[in-house]
C-alpha cells in the first residue's frame, strides 16, 4: 500500500490538515473524489487533487501526493 502525502491549503488551518492527514491514514485505498466527499462534510467548498505524475516528476515508489484546498484553491 502507498504511502500518502498530503499538502494543505491554508497552510494555517490546523483542523483542516488534521482532518486530511487523518482521511488519508484511515481511507489510503479511497479515491479522490470518496475523500473529497467527506472533507465536504466539514467544508463544503474543498477539493482535492491528487499529483498528476508527468515526466517533470520523477515517482517516488509507493508514495502519493494528495493536495486538499479547503477553500477550492491554493489561495484566498
Amino acid at each position: 500500500m502507498a504511502e500518502i502525502d498530503v499538502f494543505c491549503y491554508p497552510p494555517d488551518d490546523l483542523a483542516f490538515e488534521h482532518r486530511a492527514r487523518t482521511l488519508a491514514r484511515v481511507r489510503p485505498q479511497a479515491t479522490t473524489e470518496e475523500v473529497e466527499a467527506l472533507l465536504r462534510d466539514e467544508c463544503p467548498d474543498a477539493r482535492l487533487a491528487l499529483r498528476d505524475p508527468h515526466p517533470g516528476n520523477t515517482p517516488i515508489e509507493d508514495r502519493v501526493t494528495w493536495y486538499a484546498y479547503r477553500d477550492g484553491r491554493a489561495l484566498p
